[in-house]
């Protein structure tokens, strides 16, 4: 069972997409989880770097804005938890486990 989706909304990120992807493969949960990054059309090499991303899903939202892209990642997501970054975001080691702590007091975790 997969714990967690993590959507990742991306557009034109192919500077900081490699970063965004090795931070998210080096989340430490005892569990499983899944990343799904969600294409809005970029004309970068974005996509080429997300295929060559291991265990990565792409999606392609053409000319989606943000929100779209979200909403599209979380209707093909597996996840009992839903998880939500950018493309230019490194989120530290613990940012899914401590997201799922957080849970256990909340309905919803923002930060």
């Amino acid at each position: 069972m997969v714990a967690v989706t993590v959507v990742v909304a991306a557009r034109n990120a192919a500077a900081t997409i490699g970063r965004t992807l090795a931070a998210l493969s080096a989340q430490q949960l005892d569990g499983e989880y899944e990343v799904i990054v969600v294409d809005s059309g970029s004309a970068d090499g974005t996509v080429s770097l997300v295929e060559r991303a291991p265990g990565v899903a792409l999606l392609g939202n053409p000319g989606g804005e943000p929100a779209s892209s979200r909403n599209l990642g979380a209707a093909q997501a597996r996840g009992e938890v839903l998880a939500f970054t950018d493309a230019d975001c490194e989120p530290a080691v613990d940012w899914l486990a401590c997201g799922l702590r957080a849970l256990h007091d909340a309905e919803i975790v923002q930060g």
